[in-house]
């Protein structure tokens, strides 16, 4: 989801979905950062 879409539906006034939204997509993130830095710390550990 690109951030223009994001502005787009903030403008159409939902902050309810906004937050959820918002949530969602933050803790996606969390969980695709901490999987990139354990697979990282793997590589560097040679397992």
């Amino acid at each position: 989801m690109g951030t223009s879409e994001a502005r787009n539906l903030m403008n159409q006034g939902r902050p309810k979905d906004i937050s959820k939204l918002t949530g969602v997509i933050y803790v996606a993130a969390q969980f695709k950062l901490e999987a990139l830095l354990v697979q990282e710390s793997q590589f560097k550990n040679g397992a």
